[in-house]
């Protein structure tokens, strides 16, 4: 109990703030732990290569289903990233997915993406005020 009143001394912060981030953050950490695990059927080897949570969304929703076709993902992993994925893909054993399956993982990838989004932009405006 000592420690968080110490914390809070030392780092002030309005109240309304900090529960409309832990909100943000909730509801996005959420959504990218069941878009892991959706998507960690069809391709469970990208769980490992990809970590950071608006990456994987970002990844899945350019990759969609997986497939022997190589994407560039270099617009937001670097190059041995990219690589690394691609091959990975190419030797998955994870489970193929229906068409109603990949279009809710996409809805959700996009879902994941604006929350992270959000969450971000809110982070950077209270960190401005």
């Amino acid at each position: 109990m000592h420690a968080l009143g110490a914390e809070r001394a030392l780092f002030p912060t309005s109240e309304g703030s900090e529960r409309q981030e832990s909100a943000c953050s909730r509801e996005a950490r959420r959504g990218a732990s069941t878009l892991k695990e959706w998507y960690g059927w069809h391709f469970p080897e990208l769980l490992k290569l990809v970590t950071d949570d608006f990456l994987f969304a970002r990844t899945v929703r350019a990759l969609g289903a997986r497939s022997l076709v190589v994407t560039d993902l270099t617009a937001f992993l670097s190059q041995e990233a990219s690589d690394a994925v691609n091959e990975a893909a190419m030797i998955s054993m994870g489970v193929d997915l229906a068409a109603e399956d990949l279009a809710a993982i996409m809805h959700l990838c996009d879902r994941v993406i604006t929350l992270l989004e959000e969450c971000q932009e809110e982070q950077s405006n209270s960190n401005e005020n």
